[in-house]
């Protein structure tokens, strides 16, 4: 139901396309993710200090675009009955700031 509401809508104002260019940057996010874990799971254990600048770097950079993704997905909801909340299900181990003395 929610599709065909979203077809009948008209584009939204997204200068990069529409919904299908969300679409899209949602599978290049969870690509970016999966390229990240597989980096973190390469590195070693403690990481240098340039290793854990890097990584934090890259995940600053995905949680913004994560951030910017959820917003703009927003408004292609608008005006659509949807039942319960969005709730985003990003893994935050992977975006946000690791709790001091936690180990991967």
């Amino acid at each position: 139901e929610v599709q065909l509401q979203l077809m009948k809508n008209p584009m939204t104002p997204f200068r990069s396309g529409g919904s299908v260019a969300w679409l899209a940057e949602g599978i290049s996010i969870e690509d970016s993710q999966d390229q990240l874990r597989s980096e973190l799971q390469q590195l070693p254990n403690p990481m240098s200090t340039s290793q854990e600048v890097k990584i934090s770097m890259k995940r600053q950079r995905l949680s913004a675009r994560i951030e910017k993704f959820h917003s703009n997905g927003q408004a292609f909801f608008k005006g659509l009955e949807i039942d319960g909340a969005f709730t985003p299900q990003d893994d935050p181990e992977f975006c946000g700031k690791e709790e001091e003395g936690e180990e991967e």
